[in-house]
């Protein structure tokens, strides 16, 4: 697929997206067509557009990450969202 043409599928994807998410589209998610690992593939060619396709932050590369008691990695200082105390483990 031509590349403008996977942008611009990317984007019409994000606006069906929006559409569901602020209640303007009243279909199920599946119904919205936003299943099946779509959302995350536009977000993926558009980041990737931006050169952005690496994570922002790996937590577990950080000084204070920890098992959580479901074996899944957490912080252990209980930041959700962006971090801004982040310290590399070889620091």
């Amino acid at each position: 697929m031509e590349k403008h043409q996977e942008l611009f599928n990317a984007v019409w994807v994000l606006r069906r997206w929006r559409d569901w998410s602020t209640g303007c589209d009243c279909r199920t998610f599946e119904g919205a067509g936003l299943d099946g690992g779509v959302l995350g593939d536009a977000v993926d060619c558009l980041l990737a557009e931006w050169c952005m396709q690496l994570p922002a932050i790996e937590c577990s590369q950080c000084q204070h990450a920890s098992t959580g008691e479901d074996g899944r990695r957490v912080c252990a200082l209980g930041v959700k969202g962006e971090c801004m105390q982040f310290k590399p483990l070889d620091a």
